[in-house]
């Protein structure tokens, strides 16, 4: 059976991701692995990364924040994402998890939260 390149080369992302998440001993999943120079290199405003960032939030107000709220009250997604391309601009080295998480304190700072 042969397969299509783009199987292998897919096969070959999801096992280096799978173990670079088993060596950091990260729950997370998905686009939060992905570095932040990827990401300002190849993301648009409704990639699959803006995404799971926009997910990351809403989980942190679903299950994070006590009481429910929404942490980002008012923020646009735009401005969320020039906050995400700005901190991956000095954190080149950082994944989109990280980021998202450094956004999500960022919020909390403040008041009222």
């Amino acid at each position: 059976m042969k397969f299509p390149k783009t199987t292998l080369v897919a096969g070959s992302l999801l096992f280096v991701l799978t173990a670079r998440i088993a060596a950091e001993g990260q729950g997370v999943l998905g686009q939060g692995n992905v570095s932040c120079s990827s990401w300002l290199e190849n993301h648009t405003s409704d990639d699959a990364r803006a995404a799971w960032i926009l997910g990351y939030i809403t989980a942190f107000n679903q299950y994070g924040s006590k009481p429910e709220s929404d942490v980002s009250e008012g923020t646009t997604t735009e401005e969320m994402m020039v906050w995400i391309d700005n901190y991956c601009r000095n954190h080149p080295t950082d994944n989109v998890y990280k980021a998202s998480a450094a956004l999500v304190d960022q919020f909390r700072q403040k008041p009222g939260h």
